[in-house]
């Protein structure tokens, strides 16, 4: 497809008239969140992280199930950790804490002894905010310490093969998406999105 060097939205060249229309009308409700969430600078951007998962079930075609607040259901009697504590929300809340990804910080800790150790315990450090997320609901989230936002703008944007595009392309994108209200850098969001696709080449490899 065409990217012409004076078009300032050439990333909607790459899209569907489905996918252009979900964004469009995510625009308004995304940056209303934003808006909320800055009041509470303390505590987790949970309508922001909401209006997010909407966009990205709708990217996906798939009806959203979840009701804000809601509490899990009594399942059967636990036999292990894993019957009630999901590791893929271990893995997000650690991102949302480090820069480092989960599964670089899972094979450091493997490695025992001093700098396996302290993986171990920024990992562990994580699970009481996991555990009071579901059984208190997503009110208990602790802040995120990296660029919540731009993260995971960025994976839709990779979702949606948007990666693709020169640098610029995506800074278009963060412009035309993100309720930042900035005018985002083309060198530092190749730098935040070169460690969105290594991230994600780790989740694929896991997935095969």
């Amino acid at each position: 497809m065409s990217k012409k060097s004076d078009n300032q939205h050439r990333w909607r060249e790459w899209l569907e008239r489905r996918q252009l229309e979900i964004l469009d009308e995510a625009v308004v409700p995304l940056r209303l969140a934003w808006e909320w969430d800055k009041q509470h600078p303390r505590s987790y951007p949970m309508n922001t992280s909401y209006e997010l998962w909407e966009t990205v079930l709708l990217l996906r075609n798939k009806p959203s199930k979840r009701k804000t607040g809601e509490l899990p259901a009594p399942g059967p009697r636990p036999k292990s950790l894993h019957d009630f504590l999901d590791e893929n929300i271990v893995k997000k809340v650690f991102e949302q804490q480090h820069s480092a990804s989960y599964e670089d910080t899972l094979c450091q800790a493997a490695q025992g002894f001093g700098a396996g150790f302290r993986a171990w315990n920024k990992i562990v450090n994580c699970l009481p905010a996991v555990y009071l997320l579901e059984f208190q609901g997503e009110d208990s989230l602790p802040k995120p310490r990296v660029n919540f936002l731009h993260r995971e703008l960025l994976e839709i944007a990779e979702s949606l093969e948007l990666d693709q595009l020169i640098q610029e392309g995506l800074a278009e994108f963060l412009d035309d998406i993100c309720p930042c209200g900035k005018k985002h850098n083309a060198e530092a969001v190749r730098k935040l999105g070169k460690r969105v696709s290594a991230r994600k080449v780790k989740r694929d490899k896991k997935d095969q």
